[in-house]
This record gives C-alpha cells, structure tokens and sequence, in this order.
C-alpha cells in the first residue's frame, strides 16, 4: 500500500506541475485558494520525507489513499490551485 501512495504522489506531483506549466489564469482571479490545498502541500512534504510512512501520514491526517489521490487530481485541474501547491511545497 506504501508503494501505491507513494506512486499517487509522484504522479500528482507530475500532474499539478503540468497544470501550472499550462497556466489557465493570470493568478490574480481574486479567489481564495482553499486550506485543503495548503493542507495537501504539508502532507506531500511529509510523504517524500518519509516515503516508507505514507499510509501511517495519510491516517494520521484523516485520509485514504483514494481521497489522497482525488485531491491531487483536483488540485492539478485548477491552475491557481497547482501554483498555490507548488508554492507552499
């Protein structure tokens, strides 16, 4: 299970960055970027830390590996979301 989360992420990862490389927005829509985001930032952090307690810090924050993935594809298909990510990573 620590394999796949760990691939989620690495893929994630990938895709957010291909989000902000596609722009989409000027960054300055006035829209708040949602906690869930910097909150998903942390966690990512955590994860590469320590790849081999990735399912022990995704428990930990209350998430399973399925909700961890929604969430990544959900910040890489909004522009703003990705860059606020990246930034707080």
């Amino acid at each position: 299970m620590t394999r796949t989360i760990v691939m989620s992420l690495v893929l994630a990862t990938l895709l957010v960055g291909f989000g902000c490389s596609q722009g989409g927005g000027s960054g300055d829509s006035g829209t708040a970027v949602p906690e869930k985001v910097t909150q998903a930032a942390a966690i990512a952090a955590e994860i590469e830390a320590s790849p081999d307690q990735a399912a022990a810090i995704l428990q930990k924050h209350g998430m399973t590996t399925d909700e961890w993935t929604a969430l990544m594809y959900e910040i890489a298909e909004n522009a703003e979301w990705s860059d606020a990510f990246e930034a707080a990573r």
